[in-house]
């Protein structure tokens, strides 16, 4: 370890005396005596430019972050696909002309503000390393929302789109001054997809082009994949990409401390960031209604203009008017322009058709007909003219377009492939075409071509594409196969049984690749750690999804049984599964020993096994201690359950890190098994391993009619710390049936102060403002509790580092008193915002009337960042009567000779000089500095960080000790509504003399945020002339001894992670 530093004398702080006329008359004697003690230069002791160093680290990392186009420029790190959002188009590279001048015309209607350009902050990163922060962005969207935009933009024409840019409607809603929404409405296939592209590709070169104009994100909605239908996961998407658009350093800090809690406030951070820019514009491909509720929501909540644009299906409801957006725009596609353009590009290349030189007679047939027939419907077109293309010559083209059966809408179109080109195939094509479309239909996530080539026993990919005649289509963008268009697959599960026969025959490929006798090449493989077979991961992965949906099938449950082998002796293929690296699902399902009886239940297959033997019903899964009952009834298989609790399973067993079977159903949102676990004696008010009860899983976990139906079987005893842990997250609707259900939100309870706690801190206004409008309800709220409710949350939403929060706080609470010091750390809610340097925060709040004569034990040398500030002479005056920030450099040699000289000019007797120099602070002071990484825990031997001599001529000098200390506990706590907050923290410093036995002589000095990883700075500091305890123990200290500071921690798990101790200490001369 190293030495800590000790810095030689100099003099303290300045103060502002008990006594100020006192010390006026004075200050003028001292400074004629020795102008040069009073005003030179302040002394850099060997770490005073650490923060002047972090500073320009920071700087540095900055550049290293963002290039000159906001773009990152550590090309030694690439993030996964869908997290950094580069332009579309490399710098370098010249963008189409089609795209400039549509962007042309979109600036002819409104004209670029002169803005500098926002570069990527390096906030978001700059305390986290490389891996760290590929793992944040994934965990913010794992979507690949690039890919599937360049997947929409492959298909796209040139030359096509232009009636957008050009339409009146469009340019109103592009030109308003206000939050808008504009709805693209149109039928299937009409090519609003490829039209949405080409609008967020001109909107993408308008931002790398004009940087600083707006903020700017998109979306392509899919009901097919969960992950690109949730509100949430479309939420945290436009989030990254507003992210990488702007500036906004409270968000990126609030987007950390969400990755380390676990938790994401989306719309609530989302708001943050639209309030950013002026304008914000936000394109969306096939929202749900659920989704578009909740931009509702977040546009009229947000400060800026939002321009919203949606493309829709014609007939789909919700979508007719906005009840709250105004005004709502429709526009209805008008392509009929850019499938002229389509014919006209297709013809001329007669290659592309297999007619290639024929006469201008069969080309001129081709666009008259399609064109004729199309109805708006480029889908159709396009499909036509691949058919068009496969014919041999140009009798069979006339033929086919002449023709009285030629298809006129998609629905017969499809009809048509099917049975003129697929069913006439040969058998074994035929067969191969129809495993294709089946494997496309029940699939739970879209496949790769070596997936799909293994799985139907194909060829290659261009076998599979051929043999299905354009349904069909490999995507290179995102590398996987999949339909051509959603109406492909809307059509094909309209004709009725093809999805339960697919299921069957998925089920049937993956036990039959699973009970295959286990290959030794794949043995060796897995062994050495080489990635398995294209479709081994999928079979491995979903088998008992595909088997769940054909489970009274009696052939998979031959095949199931051969697979499973028995309880007491499981196959060798189903033990090979269990344990192959390679399986991401089955870690979870592992035993000791190793038993079918955890996958058994966890996918509701246990009822097939032969159970009339004796097993063991509270076997408990090895890496995370499941019970049989938490699998299945947190998959909800009730008669699993059922079945479990009849064989001897403990309902009531304790074990896992959710505690009980009915915590883990309740967390997973199960209504049936959380209700059949309670009709079978299973106890709701039980407390789990993490401090919580049924009812506070299900609230975390976000599920309202688990919660409902908990709150009505008597779950009550624990609405206090569900309806906590509901305040900190955007669920209001839970919210709202827990303070029903009756908690304790007295303004002074513990229940409602924590509940603010979380509420600020989870970034949900909406929740504060609910619960402040909950607490003007009840009794009591007036005088003393409505100033104390006030402070505390101001003092809240500082510390959560949000203007928004304090917003809402005196928006609802116009008279709450900002002045109360903080009960914990004796703070207002100005001296925090001071201390984190946070110009917008002490903007608020002096705006709003607090009074800088309410701080306490404030620095100035904390207060460098805020010279420029208009308030700054002000508060200046008040912490000392200084115009500068320069501290006197004083020795005790200074001291001795002002005290003589003043003995000498003014006769005065020798103690009343000693008080003139006591309230003029004149006083030497020794400190010391430490920077370097501890972590303490509760057996660590208890020694000092630092260590400061008290050197003084006097027996009890100590005047004044001032503490700055960096540091942070180990992240997490069992109860959360403690995070973020100062009760229950049980990491802290102690300071006292090094060498006494024991802690007895030693004082609290400071104690950590509870369960935060982010290091916090805190600033103390101890008067001897400040009433209270600490001003006591400061004269206790003696000339001679040495103070020290300890970092400490309680209890098992609690960790003071100790960056940084600055101790100075003043003592008396004279």
């Amino acid at each position: 370890m190293s030495e800590c530093t000790t810095t030689p004398v100099g003099a303290g702080p300045a103060r502002a005396p008990q006594k100020k006329n006192f010390f006026a008359t004075f200050k003028g004697v001292l400074s004629i005596l020795d102008p040069r003690k009073l005003y030179k230069g302040r002394r850099v002791s060997l770490n005073a430019g650490a923060q002047v160093q972090e500073k320009a680290e920071s700087i540095q990392r900055e550049g290293e972050l963002a290039g000159e186009d906001g773009t990152k420029g550590d090309s030694s790190v690439s993030a996964p696909e869908g997290t950094v959002i580069p332009p579309v188009k490399p710098k370098d590279a010249t963008p189409p002309a089609a795209l400039l001048h549509y962007l042309a015309i979109l600036h002819g209607f409104r004209k670029p503000q002169v803005t500098d350009a926002p570069q990527i902050p390096s906030t978001l990163y700059k305390t986290l390393g490389d891996s760290e922060r590929t793992e944040l962005l994934k965990w913010v969207t794992p979507v690949p929302y690039e890919q599937h935009h360049r997947s929409a933009a492959h298909a796209r024409t040139d030359g096509t789109g232009a009636w957008l840019f050009e339409s009146t409607v469009f340019r109103e809603w592009r030109d308003s001054n206000s939050s808008t929404l504009i709805r693209l409405h149109g039928m299937p296939g009409s090519g609003k997809r490829t039209l949405t592209s080409l609008l967020i590709d001109v909107l993408l070169l308008d931002r790398q082009t004009h940087p600083g104009i707006e903020g700017f994100a998109y979306f392509y909605c899919d009901p097919r994949d969960k992950a690109c239908w949730d509100p949430d996961m479309v939420l945290r998407a436009l989030l990254v990409q507003l992210c990488t658009n702007l500036d906004a350093t409270a968000v990126y800090g609030a987007v950390c401390r969400a990755w380390k809690k676990g938790y994401l406030p989306t719309k609530s951070l989302l708001v943050d960031l639209l309030g950013v820019y002026p304008q914000n514009t936000i394109v969306i491909y096939n929202p749900s209604s659920a989704l578009f509720e909740i931009l509702e929501e977040v546009v009229l909540a947000t400060k800026g203009t939002v321009k919203v644009f949606v493309a829709v299906e014609e007939g789909v409801e919700g979508w007719e008017q906005s009840d709250k957006i105004s005004p709502v725009m429709a526009l209805e596609m008008a392509n009929e322009g850019d499938i002229d353009t389509l014919l006209d590009v297709s013809v001329k290349n007669m290659k592309n058709l297999g007619v290639a030189g024929e006469s201008e007679e069969v080309g001129q047939l081709i666009r008259s007909t399609l064109r004729a027939k199309a109805n708006g419907c480029f889908l159709w077109v396009d499909l036509q003219l691949k058919m068009l293309s496969q014919l041999s010559s140009s009798a069979l083209v006339q033929e086919y377009l002449r023709s009285q059966n030629l298809p006129t809408d998609l629905e017969s179109l499809y009809e048509y492939i099917l049975s003129e080109h697929i069913h006439t195939q040969p058998v074994t094509e035929k067969d191969l075409a129809h495993r294709v479309t089946q494997w496309l239909l029940c699939a739970p996530r879209a496949l790769s071509p070596e997936e799909l080539v293994e799985a139907t026993n194909a060829a290659d990919i261009n076998t599979v594409l051929r043999v299905c005649h354009n349904l069909v289509i490999e995507d290179h963008e995102t590398g996987v196969v999949r339909f051509a268009h959603r109406s492909i697959q809307d059509f094909l599960e309209r004709k009725g049984g093809e999805i339960p026969q697919a299921h069957e025959m998925a089920a049937e490929r993956c036990l039959h690749y699973l009970t295959a006798e286990p290959d030794v090449t794949a043995a060796v493989a897995a062994a050495i750690g080489a990635p398995p077979a294209p479709f081994a991961a999928y079979a491995s992965q979903f088998w008992g999804h595909h088997v769940q949906q054909c489970r009274d099938s009696e052939k998979i449950k031959e095949q199931l049984l051969r697979f499973f082998g028995t309880i007491e002796r499981p196959s060798p293929q189903f033990v090979f599964w269990l344990t192959d690296p390679h399986n991401a699902v089955t870690p979870s399902l592992t035993s000791t020993p190793l038993s079918v009886l955890p996958a058994a239940c966890h996918y509701g297959f246990l009822e097939l096994l032969d159970l009339t033997k004796p097993f063991d019903a509270n076997t408990r899964t090895a890496a995370d201690s499941l019970s049989l009952l938490s699998l299945a009834a947190g998959s909800g298989h009730t008669e699993t359950v059922r079945t479990l609790i009849s064989h001897g399973a403990m309902v009531n067993q304790a074990g896992s890190k959710y505690g009980y079977a009915l915590h883990y159903a309740a967390a997973q949102g199960q209504v049936d098994g959380v209700q059949v676990l309670l009709q079978n004696g299973a106890d709701p008010h039980r407390i789990g391993w993490n401090s919580e009860a049924a009812l506070v899983a299900a609230v975390r976990g976000g599920h309202e009619s688990t919660v409902k139906m908990l709150l009505q079987r008597e779950a009550g005893r624990n609405v206090n710390a569900a309806f906590v842990a509901a305040a900190g997250s955007e669920r209001k609707r839970i919210l709202e049936a827990l303070i029903e259900a009756g908690p304790d939100v007295g303004a002074g309870t513990a229940t409602m102060w924590a509940a603010i706690e979380a509420a600020v801190s989870g970034g949900v206004p909406e929740n504060l403002a609910l619960l402040i409008e909950l607490l003007k309800t009840r009794r009591g709220f007036e005088g003393i509790a409505m100033d104390e409710f006030g402070s505390h949350a101001a003092r809240a939403a500082v510390r959560a580092g949000s203007v928004e929060m304090l917003q809402t706080v005196f928006d609802m609470l116009p008279a709450a008193d900002l002045d109360l010091h903080s009960p914990v750390s004796g703070k207002t809610a100005l001296q925090l915002a001071l201390e984190a340097g946070s110009a917008p925060l002490s903007d608020f709040l002096i705006g709003r009337g607090a009074r800088v004569t309410r701080l306490r034990n404030l620095l100035i040398k904390q207060l460098h960042w805020a010279r420029d500030e208009a308030w700054f002479p002000s508060l200046l005056w008040f912490l000392g009567t200084r115009s500068s920030l320069d501290e006197p450099v004083l020795t005790p040699q200074d001291v001795r000779d002002v005290q003589t000289l003043l003995l000498k000019l003014t006769g005065l007797p020798e103690k009343v000089v000693s008080r003139i120099l006591h309230l003029g602070e004149y006083w030497v002071y020794t400190e010391a500095s430490r920077e370097e990484k501890w972590a303490v825990q509760q057996h660590h031997p208890q020694q000092p960080y630092v260590q400061v001599p008290i050197e003084s001529s006097l027996e009890a000098p100590v005047r004044r000790i001032t503490f700055c200390m960096r540091s942070h506990d180990q992240g997490w706590a069992d109860d959360r509504s403690l995070w973020g907050t100062y009760h229950g923290s049980h990491t802290w410093f102690e300071a006292g003399p090094v060498g006494e036995q024991g802690a007895d002589g030693r004082k609290d000095v400071q104690r950590n945020l509870a369960a935060t990883w982010e290091a916090k700075t805190h600033m103390v500091t101890w008067d001897a002339n400040d009433p209270g305890a600490e001003s006591c123990w400061l004269r206790t200290l003696k000339a001679g001894q040495v103070l020290g500071v300890y970092p400490r921690a309680q209890y098992p798990g609690w960790v003071n992670h100790v960056e940084r101790v600055d101790v100075r200490v003043y003592c008396a001369w004279a």
